[in-house]
């Protein structure tokens, strides 16, 4: 059972592993979000620190973001309560934390458990951390809870809000096509009906017109000449 606490910056869960065990169990359902963290070198619990509220387009477009957007100060708390938490690391002056996001961990068949490697080795970064500094690794210790958690159900939820935003941005991306398409018709059509009546074609109209007139006009005189003709012969 994986302990939890929230961080005292108030955006963060944090998320640890008691045993390899547990880590395997946080890897299997972390979010791929998730900012995972471990000594480097030495064996570790698995820290993972999961932002609260999450700009979901920033997530599907810059996911590395998240990690560049970590203040400082919860960057040397996330290192420290880590390094506090690996058996030969404590000892250590200071050790090297390797962290990256969560969808970058590689979990394959027949590693040990708690085991991971990367998919991308150049979206690992490193954060050297001192000395154990008491103040917030006591401070962290105080606040943490152990509690049962579902992380499976946790992840399908989330998993779920994330495709329901996606499904919304497509519904919302096939509106604006369809209104472009509809924008662009009603411009096409507009052009063929002025192409239609143009002055050209109005005054070769007109001109048609006024010969049939005059045609008709004169075969009714030629007619009204043929009628008198006819009364000569009365």
């Amino acid at each position: 059972m994986p302990y939890y606490y929230d961080s005292e910056f108030g955006d963060y869960t944090i998320y640890v592993g008691e045993d390899k065990y547990e880590n395997d169990d946080l890897i299997k359902y972390s979010w791929p979000e998730d900012i995972w963290f471990h000594v480097d070198n030495f064996s570790s619990a698995h820290l993972y620190l999961r932002k609260k509220d999450v700009d979901e387009e920033e997530i599907l477009k810059n996911p590395m973001k998240l990690i560049e957007d970590v203040p400082k100060e919860v960057m040397e708390a996330m290192c420290q309560i880590v390094k506090d938490n690996s058996i030969k690391g404590r000892k250590e002056k200071s050790v090297r934390i390797v962290y990256t996001l969560a969808s970058n961990l590689k979990k394959t068949k027949g590693m040990e458990a708690g085991q991971v490697s990367f998919y991308k080795e150049n979206l690992r970064k490193y954060h050297r951390v001192g000395e154990r500094d008491s103040k917030i690794c006591n401070h962290y210790k105080k606040q943490r809870e152990w509690k049962t958690i579902d992380l499976k159900k946790e992840l399908e939820e989330r998993i779920a809000r994330q495709q329901a935003y996606i499904n919304k941005k497509k519904r919302e991306k096939k509106k604006e096509e369809d209104e472009e398409k509809e924008r662009r018709k009603k411009i096409r059509d507009q052009k063929h009906y002025v192409g239609f009546f143009d002055d050209t074609k109005a005054q070769s109209n007109k001109k048609n017109v006024f010969e049939m007139e005059q045609s008709i006009e004169e075969k009714a005189e030629s007619d009204d000449e043929s009628f008198d003709s006819d009364e000569d012969f009365i």
